[in-house]
């Protein structure tokens, strides 16, 4: 049927059973307003949705989607997320001493956002940690220690969002 053309009786009437047996059918794939329905239609599609009944097939079929994707049972799965020697420098003394020099000079304040707090992130500037580490040829903790570049970095003091927003514009 055509926008604004007269239904036939005999088609209303059939409509009309088809939506006192099934009246969340009529609906399924409709967009439609709050306010087109009544609040005693709203009760009665609340009250379709809790008596309708799952069946084992779906129950079973939505319980193994998500089998084997998480923790140790992923594929991808590895054991230690950040690299064994980025660790171990980022655990030495100088290392957090180095941090806590940077928190104080700023005030344990955000460079860019000028938030105050306990989430903050010390940032290696002008070079980051990375740059540095590949850039010596740094692959011991004996060689971290005795880079002089590692330790006199400028530094800046930012809260984890725009730490991560310095990180994706220096990617550009």
């Amino acid at each position: 049927m055509r926008k604004g053309q007269k239904m036939p009786e005999g088609l209303r009437l059939k409509r009309s059973e088809y939506m006192k047996a099934h009246p969340l059918k009529y609906w399924q794939g409709k967009k439609r307003k709050w306010y087109t329905l009544s609040v005693e239609g709203r009760q009665r599609i609340i009250e379709g949705l809790k008596r309708r009944k799952i069946s084992d097939k779906v129950i079973a079929h939505t319980a193994g989607l998500n089998k084997g994707k998480f923790g140790k049972e992923h594929p991808k799965w590895t054991d230690d997320k950040k690299r064994p020697l980025y660790q171990a420098i980022r655990s030495l003394f100088q290392y957090k001493k180095w941090r806590a020099n940077i928190f104080e000079r700023d005030n344990f304040t955000c460079q860019m956002c000028g938030k105050r707090g306990s989430d903050l992130e010390a940032d290696h500037h002008p070079k980051q940690f990375i740059e540095i580490i590949r850039g010596n040829n740094i692959v011991s903790v004996e060689n971290a220690i005795d880079c002089k570049e590692l330790w006199l970095a400028q530094g800046r003091t930012f809260c984890k969002p725009c730490h991560q927003t310095t990180f994706r514009l220096s990617k550009r």
